[in-house]
């Protein structure tokens, strides 16, 4: 098999079986569906497994397209190096499984054969998204991904709440994607061309104009201050949704765009205030998003505040990069970390919620007051947890000690107070992924009881245990660059904090310690961001758009109405009003149609 061969497969075989499923799910049954999406996504996997696996390196044309509107064919370039790598075998690894954990958690969904079909499309969206060397193409992919997001988000449409989610996600990254749309029209303005690669000949003025752009579109899309607000509402839809877009698909689309111009222009935005941005910008999101999921008892909420948090870690890293036109390596480890514990909580979690929903519903069966106790008795989901939990907390030997602690060290290189913030939100980190486990595992059953869950099923327990192995593997078997701290001292308080938000947890648990009322309830809502943005900031924003267009329509308004008058007073000096005598009308209208005539052919020459 050529290269070519399983580099096109990675993009347009998830596309094509994009329509399979859902036809064949719509003629044949669930079974038709499952097996296109199973067959595809795995065959993915293996082409992507391939890919990293290959020595390649450069720039590949893997598909000519020929079309009436261009005059020459359309050739799709893929670009392959390490990054596009990585982000290739998460796609494709994490698409897979939950493909494979869907299995089991959609048997009871009526909307499978859709549910498939833009879980095959979203695939193929992100894979496109980060092997083309086309910004145009790019882009494209980009709205590809957003389109996804928002029919999964909203699979559950007839509930009020999973559709304004799904439009909430579309609108909110819509308004960073209008900003990236003109950054590309800027630069295809002043260089011409469309290459990913070609941008790092670009000159500094540009390269910076385009990162600024791709900066907020990014922001949008990965759930960055101030744009982040679509996130935790997007806990409406599937929790395989969920796992696929915190892991590997929606929210990874904006690091991989940083990441990918932190490689071509570094050395060309080195010295700007972008490169502060960026890290800053991750450094806060970083902080508030774990503040508030600490507050949180609805598990796919805490969960969406975590991955805000975690990719402000991701971020920080990239602006330090930036900054110093160094390696982006340790971003990639983190990337990799996370997308597989993030994956492995949730879908830990969608095992619980797929159990309890039918009796208790859906807000009930997420709420971790409510389902205390459940995963007790189920080893594999215990293990699960723990596994999980301990990763994303930074506890060694699991992957997210590994990567995150050099990540806060290599951040420590460019801005010491950045990396500070990260240590503490390190702490803050370990409480709230301790009380996920505590709730989840170790806490009592409530009186009025749930029984707890003693089975998974074997597609399900199937991923969580791949997943599982890989909390422990992940940073050994991928991740080019990636190798361990040697900084004694920084890894020893980066622990001592991990441990002591545990610790203050079980203690204040143990002792029954209760927040003031007012903090507690600033931390549930996300300080109030989402609020002001709901009950201030859109009405104003229509307010003042809908008294700019009733002025518009009232310029245009007098506009027409004093041209008429000017017409008529002339006509009047031609012609008295109502004379009555046809053939003056008949004049004035051929008079007309022959300056009509001649305008248009004067604008036709």
């Amino acid at each position: 098999m050529s290269p070519a061969d399983y580099l096109g497969l990675l993009v347009f075989l998830p596309l094509l079986a994009t329509p399979l499923a859902l036809v064949l799910g719509r003629v044949i049954g669930r079974r038709a569906s499952e097996l296109v999406a199973l067959s595809a996504s795995f065959v993915v996997l293996i082409a992507s497994i391939l890919l990293y696996r290959s020595g390649l390196e450069g720039v590949y044309n893997v598909a000519s397209i020929y079309t009436p509107f261009i005059p020459a064919k359309a050739v799709f370039s893929i670009v392959v190096d390490d990054l596009s790598k990585i982000f290739s075998i998460i796609i494709g690894l994490i698409g897979f499984l939950v493909i494979l954990y869907s299995v089991s958690y959609m048997e009871r969904d009526p909307g499978y054969a859709r549910y498939y079909a833009f879980m095959l499309l979203f695939i193929a969206s992100m894979q496109g998204l980060v092997l083309t060397n086309n910004i145009a193409a790019l882009y494209a992919f980009w709205e590809g991904v957003g389109l996804c997001s928002f029919t999964l988000i909203g699979h559950y449409y007839e509930r009020p709440r999973a559709g304004i989610a799904g439009v909430k996600a579309f609108v909110t990254t819509r308004l960073g994607d209008v900003v990236f749309l003109a950054g590309i029209a800027y630069t295809y303005i002043h260089t011409h061309t469309l290459s990913l690669i070609a941008l790092k000949e670009t000159s500094p003025h540009v390269a910076s104009v385009f990162f600024a752009s791709a900066l907020i579109g990014a922001i949008a899309k990965s759930a960055q201050l101030p744009l982040h607000v679509w996130l935790p509402d997007a806990m409406e839809g599937p929790t395989p949704v969920s796992a696929l877009i915190h892991a590997a698909t929606m929210v990874k689309a904006g690091v991989y765009l940083i990441a990918r111009l932190a490689l071509l222009l570094s050395p060309l935005i080195a010295s700007t205030y972008l490169p502060s941005i960026v890290m800053w910008v991750g450094a806060i999101t970083a902080l508030y998003a774990a503040l508030s999921a600490l507050a949180q008892y609805d598990a796919k909420r805490l969960l969406a505040y975590s991955t805000i948090s975690q990719l402000g870690y991701i971020f920080t890293a990239l602006g330090a990069a930036l900054a110093i036109i160094g390696s982006v390596d340790t971003a990639l480890g983190h990337v990799i970390s996370h997308a597989v514990f993030k994956a492995l909580l949730f879908l830990c979690v969608g095992v619980v919620i797929h159990e309890l929903e039918p009796l208790l519903g859906p807000e009930t069966a997420r709420d971790l007051r409510r389902t205390m106790g459940v995963a007790r008795k189920s080893p594999i989901l215990a293990l699960s947890l723990f596994c999980g939990t301990m990763a994303l907390a930074g506890i060694p030997p699991f992957n997210g000690f590994w990567t995150k602690d050099e990540l806060i060290i290599f951040v420590s290189k460019v801005s010491l107070s950045a990396s500070i913030v990260l240590l503490v939100t390190s702490l803050i980190t370990a409480a709230y992924s301790f009380k996920l486990f505590y709730y989840l595992v170790l806490a009592r059953p409530r009186k009025e009881g749930i029984e707890a869950i003693t089975r998974v099923p074997v597609p399900m327990a199937t991923a969580l245990l791949v997943l599982s192995f890989l909390t422990l593997a992940s940073p050994i078997l991928i991740g080019p660059g990636l190798h361990l701290s040697t900084n004694i001292a920084f890894i020893g308080i980066a622990l001592a904090l991990a441990i002591t938000g545990i610790v203050l947890v079980v203690e204040a648990y143990r002792r029954r310690l209760l927040v003031p009322r007012y903090i507690y309830s600033t931390l549930l809502e996300g300080f109030y961001i989402d609020r002001f943005y709901v009950d201030y900031l859109v009405p104003s924003l229509r307010f003042v758009f809908t008294l700019l267009g009733i002025g518009m329509l009232r310029v245009v308004d007098v506009g027409l109405d004093n041209s008429i008058k000017i017409i008529v007073s002339e006509l009047e000096a031609i012609v008295p009003r109502r004379s009555g005598r046809m053939s003056a009308y008949y004049a004035l209208y051929a008079l007309g149609m022959v300056l009509l005539v001649i305008a248009a052919f004067a604008l036709l020459r």
